[in-house]
């Protein structure tokens, strides 16, 4: 029943990370404090982040406006990941439930990174949906909105099937970093 369980819930997680695209994704190179709460994940360290940003209001595909993404190196981030809430619009019943059901699966999965991360482990990535960024001094010191924090294998097995690169690669987030520094290679 348990191994059932957890199949549906890494297909359902699946299907979320390759289609409810994140428009700001952050992957987590060292974290120096995880603070966790019931409807709340705190983490302070360097990442990387890929976000969406809307560069005109020419007609484009994101809210109807013209985009482009991002990608920044940050030394020492704040990463404030909120409980997502489920606002339903359609009747009561077994859909719903289906989605609050995914919704709490979610954060659970959420949750029990958080402790990996805190516990020294590797994480996947956060994907985060119409975040609050704080730009200081060219570099991003914060992040905060709803979001998920996936496991290192869930993002692993999406990238495997396709569902997408990761969000930064190795030698980009050395190239960052180094630029964010005023050097280059």
């Amino acid at each position: 029943m348990m191994k059932a369980t957890l199949s549906i819930l890494l297909a359902v997680l699946f299907v979320a990370i390759s289609h409810a695209a994140s428009d700001t994704d952050v992957t987590i190179l060292a974290a120096t404090s995880v603070e966790i709460r019931d409807d709340q994940v705190t983490i302070i360290g360097r990442a990387t982040t890929r976000s969406r940003v809307v560069v005109s209001d020419e007609p484009g595909d994101f809210l109807g406006r013209s985009t482009r993404w991002i990608e920044a190196y940050s030394e020492n981030v704040a990463l404030v990941i909120n409980r997502p809430s489920l606002h339903w619009n359609g009747p009561d019943g077994e859909e719903k439930a289906k989605y609050r059901r995914i919704t709490e699966d979610g954060w659970q999965m959420t949750l029990d990174a958080a402790k990996d991360l805190r516990a020294g482990k590797q994480v996947g990535r956060i994907g985060y949906y119409q975040p609050t960024i704080t730009i200081a001094n060219s570099t991003i010191v914060k992040i905060e909105g709803t979001g998920y924090l996936y496991p290192k294998r869930v993002v692993e097995e999406a990238e495997r099937a396709g569902a997408g690169r990761p969000v930064v690669e190795p030698e980009s987030a050395d190239k960052l970093r180094l630029e964010a520094e005023g050097r280059s290679r």
